[in-house]
């Protein structure tokens, strides 16, 4: 994977309405929870080298900035992206490498370097309250790691195949 001195090459953004409902971008390269599987093929097509067959509801891919994978729903249909997970190097320190996310999101992260026990890593994590609330985790695991999750749509798809407990 290719060095970059920084992580500015992260087409970063998200959509958080703020207390004025004032509205930015809501994805990281162009990808965002709540996509089918089609969507996301539409815009791979468009600017990654390959990828690998859907395996498992997850999608991984590569291209010259590093790598990118998808985590799908498996119980829903259409399947649609829960996670959308951005692999990259980076020179930059921690500090650095939070900075530039913040910047491109427009806020600071919720939790400053704790250690996270979903990606198992330190991690900055910000809460982004949208319609579709998600986190976004910048982990600190060698390669660092971008992370756009959405607990909304995964619990929403481990209740979708559950059998109600019959009342007696």
């Amino acid at each position: 994977m290719p060095k970059f001195g920084s992580i500015f090459f992260i087409a970063i953004s998200f959509q958080f309405c703020s207390q004025a409902n004032a509205e930015t971008k809501n994805d990281i390269l162009g990808f965002t929870t709540g996509a089918t599987v089609e969507q996301v093929n539409a815009n791979l097509l468009t600017q990654f080298v390959s990828c690998d067959p859907l395996k498992e509801f997850r999608l991984s891919c590569t291209s010259p900035i590093g790598l990118l994978s998808f985590r799908f729903t498996n119980n829903a249909k259409p399947p649609r992206v829960i996670e959308v997970r951005s692999t990259f190097s980076s020179d930059d320190s921690p500090e650095e490498m939070m900075q530039s996310v913040a910047k491109q999101f427009g806020l600071q992260p919720t939790s400053l370097l704790t250690y996270d026990t979903t990606t198992n890593t330190k991690a900055y994590i910000w809460n982004l309250q949208s319609t579709d609330p998600k986190i976004l985790f910048l982990t600190m695991s060698k390669p660092p790691q971008l992370i756009l999750y959405s607990g909304k749509l995964d619990r929403e798809d481990m209740e979708f195949n559950k059998i109600p407990t019959p009342k007696f």
